[in-house]
């Protein structure tokens, strides 16, 4: 099966989304699915993307045979109302096109995880 599996977080960042995120992809990947993950690209929870990320509107890897897109956020050390909304629908319109564009071929299921929005 073709999983299309949509986190907002994901490694290498740290965090409980993270690991659970991470883990349940190398089971479906074990289990014989082909999993494609659609995350933005780290910056939790500093807000700070790495230099080796700055700059592209999309980086692909292979982690644990997960296929995984990152893709541009508008991430900001400032954590106000107005910039977390920002941020969160920065990462909706891109994983939209992400899931259009880069995702190779048609998906059997997606699955999608959120973190708490407020």
């Amino acid at each position: 099966m073709r999983i299309l599996y949509l986190s907002q977080y994901f490694p290498p960042e740290i965090g409980a989304t993270q690991t659970r995120a991470y883990e349940m992809a190398k089971g479906l990947v074990r289990a014989g699915h082909k999993v494609t993950v659609i995350t933005e690209v780290p910056n939790h929870p500093a807000g700070i993307v790495p230099p080796e990320y700055r700059g592209k509107l999309f980086d692909r890897v292979e982690m644990a045979g997960i296929d995984v897109i990152r893709l541009w956020v508008k991430a900001s050390p400032v954590k106000s109302f107005r910039s977390r909304m920002s941020f969160y629908l920065s990462f909706m319109f891109s994983a939209m096109l992400g899931g259009l564009f880069l995702a190779r071929g048609k998906s059997d299921v997606l699955y999608a995880t959120s973190p708490p929005l407020f």
